[in-house]
This record gives structure tokens, C-alpha cells and sequence, in this order.
């Protein structure tokens, strides 16, 4: 799943995004582009008539109203439904990307590399399914995600439609830009240890960690053309 939330966990208001990140759109863009896109019947409301369905992507819609036939959209009752439909587009490949895949349960990410705004870590185009929203549809399908990528926008903002809470099984894996790494002042260093090196240890040497999980605290932050400052969150099952 994708979304970006100010510090409070608020995601849009009356049906729109309250923030202008334009970093963030693109990032969308690029992550969910050759992938079929699951959201509610609000969220495509929410984009522009110009704009939808989101060109490159199999655009998703569930909504209980079965008069609805916006073109672009494939109307669907139910996540299940969405979620097979979606699936189907991967398996015939019908999505514009260059290798067919297995249905991935939602939120199995991939990004851009090096781009031009930061993105999450992975190769872009991969096909896999994306839920984009909203608020109700995030919540049902969280028990079935295995990714989460989340922009964290640096606001305390009002809002009348909020993040989901993430589930302590979905372990943050990776921030962006990542945390700044704390570098020894080699003055702090006593002289007497510099030379005799560590004291011997009473047993066996402890193996070596696979370093420090990152930490949303140590976080650095990226900084919009708009001013607003902005990290991209990475959470996996």
C-alpha cells in the first residue's frame, strides 16, 4: 500500500490532499506506474477528471453503487473482488509493464532508482498491486499487506480522514533519505585505549550485528521546492 500522511496521521481533507508536494506526486507516479491500482470510490473522485483513470496502471474502483461506469475504471463490490481482478491483470499482463508476475498480496513495492525526487528502493516497473486509498479500504486491507510505503509530511495538519495504524509486524525497513550516520570524533578517543585496544573478553567473540534497524527518530528529512520537508517510509512484513 502507498500513502502520505502529515505528523498527526492525517491523509486528506474534504476529498483532497491538504498539502501541495509535488516531490511526492511524482514519487507516486513512478511507484505505482505498470502496477493495477486498487482505492475507493472517493479516492477517484478526489483526482481531477483530467487526470483519471491514472494512465499506465489498471485503475480499480470499489464502490457498492452498480451504476457506476466511469470510463477507465473497473468496478468491483468488494476488496476481494478488486483484489482478484487486480491480480488477473498481473498474471495476463495486462498493466504496462515488461514481465508478468504472480499475484502479490497488496502493497509489494518497487521504485524508482536514482531518480530525479527520492523513491523507495527496488526496480520501477515492476507489476505487482497497489492499494491507494482510502482511509476504510487502507484499513481493510492492512492484515493483507506485506509493504507499506509512506510519505511523512512534516505538518501538523487538520483533516477529516487519517492514516491507518500499522501493525507492529510491519517492521520499518528502510527511510529516505536515510538517517545521518554519527561519525567519532577520533579527540574523544583515549589515548591508553587506542593502544592497548579492548579489554579480552571472558568468552567466545560476540558475532557481529547486521547493524542498527533504521530509526524514524535518526531520520534526515528531504526539503520540497515548496518548503515543506518530507521522508519516505519503507515498512515489510
Amino acid at each position: 500500500m502507498i500513502w502520505a500522511q502529515a505528523r498527526n496521521g492525517v491523509i486528506g481533507d474534504a476529498g483532497t490532499m491538504p498539502w501541495h508536494l509535488p516531490e511526492d506526486l511524482k514519487h507516486f507516479s513512478r511507484t505505482t506506474k505498470g502496477s493495477p491500482v486498487v482505492m475507493g470510490r472517493r479516492t477517484w473522485e478526489s483526482f481531477p477528471p483530467t487526470f483519471r483513470p491514472l494512465p499506465g496502471r489498471t485503475n480499480i474502483v470499489i464502490t457498492s453503487d452498480d451504476s457506476f461506469a466511469d470510463e477507465g475504471a473497473l468496478r468491483t463490490g468488494t476488496l476481494d473482488e478488486a483484489l482478484d481482478q487486480a491480480a488477473a491483470t498481473l498474471v495476463t499482463g495486462a498493466d504496462d509493464s515488461s514481465v508478468p508476475s504472480a499475484p502479490s498480496t497488496p502493497g509489494t513495492s518497487s521504485a524508482p532508482s536514482a531518480p530525479s525526487a527520492p523513491g523507495t528502493p527496488g526496480a520501477p516497473g515492476s507489476p505487482m498491486i497497489w492499494v491507494i486509498g482510502g482511509g476504510r479500504v487502507y484499513r481493510e486491507a492492512m492484515d493483507r499487506a506485506d509493504l507499506l510505503v509512506v510519505t511523512e509530511i512534516d505538518l501538523e495538519i487538520d483533516g477529516d480522514t487519517t492514516a491507518p495504524t500499522i501493525p507492529a509486524d510491519l517492521r520499518l525497513t528502510a527511510t529516505d533519505p536515510e538517517p545521518a550516520v554519527a561519525v567519532p570524533d577520533p579527540g574523544t578517543t583515549h589515548p591508553a585505549s587506542a593502544i592497548a585496544g579492548p579489554e579480552p573478553s571472558a568468552g567466545p567473540p560476540e558475532p557481529s550485528a547486521a547493524g542498527p534497524e533504521p530509526s524514524i527518530a535518526d531520520s534526515a528529512w528531504h526539503t520540497s521546492r515548496t518548503g515543506i520537508r518530507y521522508r519516505i517510509l519503507t515498512y515489510r512484513r
